[in-house]
């Protein structure tokens, strides 16, 4: 059965259409896990708590966590093609994948580390604003999971 070239970029075009339109979907069933909601609610409830310690602590702005480190190191990818490399270096300098104590099998996406908390809140926001997941969020220095130091530099 012989296919015509046009029909053949058609189909070509629809399954790409397809794709770029579930790549939620299609990111999360490879392993890529997003946030804990429990862990966004422990982190306000502490905050409360301690709002008067708030300015004296540092803050890390998280972007995912998975059990799988090439699916967070592809999302700092994924978004550098969506706003270009000048534009993701100069908001961006400070990404890692980071290790959990906890867990040795799962990593986080580490966006920026030891923030004043209201810098922490803006690149939070400057994140989600160019195209990083929409639950990306901070985290108190106290709650992290991991060891800053032991963090790998995402090219």
């Amino acid at each position: 059965m012989k296919i015509n070239n046009r029909y053949l970029i058609i189909i070509i075009s629809i399954m790409m259409g397809a794709i770029v339109f579930n790549i939620d979907r299609i990111v999360n069933s490879l392993g890529f896990s997003l946030s804990s909601q429990n862990l966004v609610k422990q982190t306000e409830s502490q905050n409360s708590i301690n709002s008067q310690d708030s300015k004296s602590n540092k803050f890390f702005v998280l972007a995912g966590e998975s059990f799988y480190p090439d699916s967070l190191a592809n999302e700092p990818n994924r978004v550098k093609a969506r706003i270009g490399a000048e534009k993701f270096n100069e908001l961006f300098k400070d990404v890692k994948i980071c290790r959990s104590f906890s867990d040795t099998k799962k990593y986080y996406l580490v966006l920026g580390s030891n923030l004043p908390e209201e810098e922490a809140n803006k690149l939070k926001q400057q994140a989600i604003d160019n195209y990083f997941r929409p639950d990306t969020y901070s985290l108190q220095e106290n709650l992290i999971d991991f060891n800053p130091s032991d963090c790998k530099k995402n090219p």
